[in-house]
């Protein structure tokens, strides 16, 4: 029987193709293996049309979706405004659900070139991360 692992996030495409590459590929594959489930939160409008509105209870309802596919990682990496971040309690319901069944929130800690304070990474589940230098500090945009 073979052992997957799930990972669950919208990737960019330089991303995918770094997980998902294939052994002996120009890029090397780091998740081997592994079943990626993409779950958007963002839609792609049609020119002049519009997108509804990313809320804290749409994030949450991602979360939960990604779970109930069998996901083990959920992975945010979001550029949205402050309030689409906003800590909310259907959101701390998703996160918690998701520590029920063991599977991991892991939250960009900044995606505009600084790190600081978010609801979002306030739940004691969600692990932040960021990109960094060799020195330790936080990569410009990350």
């Amino acid at each position: 029987m073979e052992d997957l692992s799930y990972l669950w996030f919208t990737p960019t495409s330089e991303q995918l193709g770094i997980l998902a590459a294939r052994r002996g590929s120009a890029a090397p594959a780091l998740c081997l293996g592994c079943t990626l489930l993409l779950r958007p939160v963002f839609c792609e409008a049609p020119p002049g049309g519009s997108c509804p509105v990313l809320t804290p209870d749409g994030l949450a309802t991602a979360v939960v979706d990604a779970v109930e596919a069998g996901a083990w990682i959920v992975k945010f990496s979001l550029g949205v405004d402050g309030h689409a971040l906003a800590r909310s309690r259907p959101l701390d319901d998703a996160f918690d659900h998701a520590r029920t069944r063991g599977v991991l929130v892991v939250v960009a800690a900044g995606n505009h070139g600084h790190v600081g304070p978010a609801p979002l990474l306030t739940h004691p589940w969600a692990l932040p991360v960021t990109a960094c230098d060799p020195l330790g500090g936080p990569l410009p945009g990350a």
